[in-house]
Order: structure tokens, then C-alpha cells, then sequence
């Protein structure tokens, strides 16, 4: 999945990070993520026809789309840089406050996108984890 792609869903399920609380923060200075509100509501907007792929005008604003996100994060379409971005510095209270405003009791974000390594998971609460549980097995 790209960042495009998780942004759209964001979008769709209501989960609103465009607005100043969130920041991109790889250039220098700290660009807004309502940058990224209209062209993902057009993103969005357009790929809700099952039929957009067959337009030709469709697919270039969808290319268009694609294009300003990749350049707004850095020339990068991964999710991972995206999970640091929603996570780190100022954007990650506001990012848990939407999460659990939406019920969500974690995440897990693929940071070395396909690549060795692992995912990044996180629980929103230490309620959810259980107590270490071991077992003597003898032999």
C-alpha cells in the first residue's frame, strides 16, 4: 500500500489529518498536511467510480495526485515514511487522540516497506497487553 493509498483511506473513513494539527516535517521548516486535503478529496473522489481507470482525463489528475504526494513526502510513495511522519514529533498526541476518537485500539505501519526489517506496532493502551505468562517444561 502507498501513502496515497492510506491517505484516501483516512479520508474515506473520517479519520482527518488534513488539517493544521499535522505536520511533513523532512523539508526545512514545517509544511501543513491541508496541503494534501484537496488533492486527496479529488483522489479519492475520482477512484470512487469503478469506471476511472478508462478515462483518460481521470487517470491523469489520478498521476497528478500520485505525483504531488510523492513530492510532498520527500519524492517517496512508502508508507513507512508516512507512519514516522503521523507518529513523531508534534503530529503523534493529535494522532492518537483521532485514533482513539475512532475506536482504534493501535496501528502498525510498515517502516522498511517490504524490505528487511520489521513493522513498527502500537498499542494505544498498556491495558491491552497482558501479563508476561511462562511455563516450566521439563525434559
Amino acid at each position: 500500500m502507498t501513502i496515497t493509498a492510506i491517505l484516501c483511506d483516512f479520508h474515506q473513513n473520517g479519520i482527518n489529518i488534513f488539517n493544521n494539527s499535522f505536520h511533513e516535517f523532512y523539508y526545512k521548516g514545517k509544511k501543513s498536511f491541508v496541503d494534501l486535503k484537496q488533492p486527496i478529496e479529488l483522489l479519492c473522489d475520482i477512484t470512487s467510480n469503478p469506471d476511472w481507470k478508462k478515462d483518460r482525463d481521470a487517470n491523469n489528475s489520478v498521476k497528478s495526485v500520485i505525483k504531488f504526494v510523492e513530492i510532498y513526502f520527500v519524492d517517496n510513495d512508502t508508507p513507512g515514511i508516512l507512519g514516522q511522519c503521523l507518529t513523531d514529533f508534534e503530529n503523534g498526541a493529535a494522532f492518537k487522540a483521532i485514533l482513539e476518537e475512532n475506536n482504534f485500539e493501535g496501528y502498525v505501519f510498515n517502516e522498511p516497506n517490504g524490505l528487511t526489517g520489521i513493522d513498527t506496532f502500537c498499542f494505544l493502551s498498556s491495558d491491552k497487553l497482558s501479563l508476561p505468562q511462562n511455563r516450566m517444561v521439563k525434559l
